[in-house]
């Protein structure tokens, strides 16, 4: 017989795995935005389904144990984690986007320059910390390692905001071109937006409190 704090503690279980496979992905997104490979492309296409049964069983399962007698407390942490599984789902679709942009930018024979690459690549290790240290909230109910990843947020979106603005004055000397502006563009809001997502998992940790 599984006790319904056991059930949930199976789904956190669950969501951490999720998220790791996510983790996986956002590496092979890096790889593929500073040097495009078709075989880590085709790959993370099977991962983000992956990531979508995932979502689909885990949600199957939390509808079966609301029908369960829960606790007020475990009947509290079931729309949190309802919204990380939705989260988590999305954060894998933006590491599939981000390839896809790759991909499209390699197509077209174009490139970024090396400013545009060393800035990608500040905000890939940003993402890989802000991405460990929300596992690591999730998987011990860790809330200075939630705290951690908003500290990390604002750094995120700090940067962001300033290589925009490089972007903008190495359009004005030529040295890059508006097609792969563009996809340099699409590419750092693909960014804000994976983290801001992984940042709602912490800040649903941080809300929850105690599990």
């Amino acid at each position: 017989m599984v006790t319904p704090s056991m059930a949930i503690k199976a789904v956190i279980k669950e969501l951490s795995a999720m998220l790791n496979i996510c983790h996986e992905m956002l590496d092979k997104a890096r790889k593929c935005a500073l040097d495009y490979n078709h075989k880590l492309r085709n790959e993370i296409s099977i991962d983000e389904e992956s990531v979508d049964e995932m979502q689909k069983n885990i949600t199957n399962y939390l509808v079966e144990i609301t029908q369960e007698e829960l606790a007020d407390k475990q009947r509290r942490l079931v729309p949190a984690i309802l919204h990380s599984v939705n989260d988590i789902e999305k954060v894998g679709d933006y590491c599939e986007d981000i390839v896809i942009l790759a991909q499209r930018a390699y197509e077209y024979n174009l490139s970024f320059s090396s400013e545009a690459k060393a800035e990608l690549s500040k905000l890939f290790d940003k993402t890989e910390a802000l991405m460990r240290h929300t596992q690591k909230a999730l998987d011990r109910n860790d809330q200075h390692a939630a705290r951690i990843t908003l500290n990390i947020e604002r750094e995120i979106d700090e940067l962001i905001n300033q290589y925009k603005l490089n972007h903008i004055t190495r359009l004005e000397a030529r040295i890059c071109v508006s097609e792969s502006g563009l996809i340099f563009s699409d590419m750092l809001t693909n960014i804000e937006r994976l983290n801001d997502h992984l940042c709602n998992i912490t800040k649903g940790i941080l809300h929850i409190g105690k599990r």
